[in-house]
């Protein structure tokens, strides 16, 4: 399911000519859950859970603030998410998730920085997430609060959920 909720998503994209949105987080982590989904497996289920968990009230909250909607957008973000909360009650989620997630980040940031122009400002690769710039005018010091806000967050949903959804051997 959640590979034909990205697929519809990832076509819209592409047919709108923003082939550098496949790169936001949520993006990537409906690729790595139906991978994880696809061979049972909790080390790529887990990162993406995160991923989701965190980036779909933020798409939410910017979706209301800017207004700026993809009609695939929220069956896309709603049901990734509801498939990812599925498959961590199905198979667990590794201890080690929140590094990955934390890691799979900066690996998927700089290649946002390399590979789509800064207009676009993919994973806040480029500059401070809009309105924010009044109160942390840095985007180093941004994404560094961001980074540690972002690891702080996955370390303790994790340390919950791992009490709750035990990894399946």
């Amino acid at each position: 399911m959640v590979l034909a909720l990205l697929l519809v998503h990832a076509a819209n994209h592409l047919r709108r000519g923003e082939a550098h949105d496949l790169l936001w987080f949520c993006n990537v982590a409906g690729v790595l859950l139906a991978a994880g989904c696809l061979t049972r497996s909790a080390l790529l289920v887990g990162p993406a859970f995160l991923w989701l968990a965190v980036g779909t009230p933020l798409w939410a909250v910017d979706a209301l603030v800017t207004g700026d909607l993809l009609l695939t957008s929220p069956p896309y973000h709603l049901g990734a998410l509801g498939v990812a909360v599925l498959a961590v009650r199905r198979l667990g989620i590794p201890k080690r998730s929140w590094y990955l997630a934390a890691a799979g980040g900066l690996l998927f940031t700089g290649l946002a920085r390399l590979l789509t122009p800064a207009r676009y400002n993919v994973n806040f690769a480029f500059s401070t997430w809009p309105g924010w710039e009044r109160l942390i005018p840095s985007h180093a010091l941004f994404y560094a609060l961001l980074g540690l806000v972002t690891c702080a967050t996955f370390f303790g949903m994790v340390q919950g959920l791992t009490r709750v959804f035990p990894e399946q051997h």
